[in-house]
């Protein structure tokens, strides 16, 4: 035989923190690509929200962003965006706690 059976078992105890590892890190893209998304969209939405008027007109579209009707899509990207960054941190700190917890049980392991 190759293997024993304590070494089987970790090999295959790797491979599926390995496995889980991937698809943390999958996640993690694929929150930040949809945060990066709803950003751009909060920004092409303002931008085209905006009309630059000429230098020398007194009017000013920037005060009365917020007191618009429109301002609730604005309001819901903001907390959206505000969200997704939390999940995304809390999932950072939660893959760290773990990695530092393999790190514990792989040096119980060896010892």
């Amino acid at each position: 035989m190759k293997y024993d059976l304590d070494e089987s078992v970790m090999i295959v105890e790797n491979r599926i923190q390995n496995r889980k590892i991937r698809k943390l890190r999958r996640s993690i893209v694929s929150l930040s690509a949809l945060c990066a998304a709803l950003i751009g969209l909060a920004v092409f939405s303002l931008y085209s929200f905006i009309s630059f008027s000429e230098v020398g007109s007194s009017h000013s579209v920037y005060g009365t962003l917020m007191i618009s009707d429109e301002a609730g899509g604005y309001v819901l990207v903001g907390v959206v965006s505000f969200f997704v960054a939390v999940a995304v941190t809390l999932l950072c700190i939660y893959i760290k706690k773990r990695k530092e917890s393999e790190k514990v049980r792989n040096a119980s392991k060896t010892e």
